[in-house]
């Protein structure tokens, strides 16, 4: 699981990989906050979304989302599969390789952009 945190560590963002991490349910639980993401990954391999207010009055968010996939090749897809809360992003099988204007360090500017704009609200 790779870390990022931004505003400190007011707000982090974790890389998971699906092969090495997910069998560690209970640690995703401390994030998740026994909301059902990793049975979601396994069982989701179209677009969705989520959501659920938490015991802890907390909006919490999840899906996939397919981010590429050619037009007459549909099988062909890739999926990506994410969690949002107010401090936390969780991602899997997110591939910058195949998004050629996006590295990683544009995406982590642009998350942060995103927040600030959060806290200014």
């Amino acid at each position: 699981m790779e870390k990022h945190a931004f505003s400190g560590t007011a707000w982090e963002w974790l890389q998971v990989n699906e092969k090495k991490d997910l069998g560690r349910k209970d640690e995703f639980n401390t994030y998740t906050m026994d909301i059902p993401w990793v049975e979601h990954i396994h069982a989701s391999d179209t677009n969705s979304l989520q959501m659920k207010t938490t015991d802890q009055d907390s909006l919490v968010l999840w899906g996939s989302l397919i981010y590429v996939q050619e037009a007459h090749k549909k099988e062909e897809k890739h999926l990506f599969h994410f969690f949002v809360r107010e401090n936390t992003l969780l991602t899997t099988a997110l591939d910058f390789k195949l998004l050629p204007t996006t590295t990683r360090k544009r995406f982590s500017l642009k998350c942060k952009v995103q927040l600030m704009r959060l806290k200014a609200l």
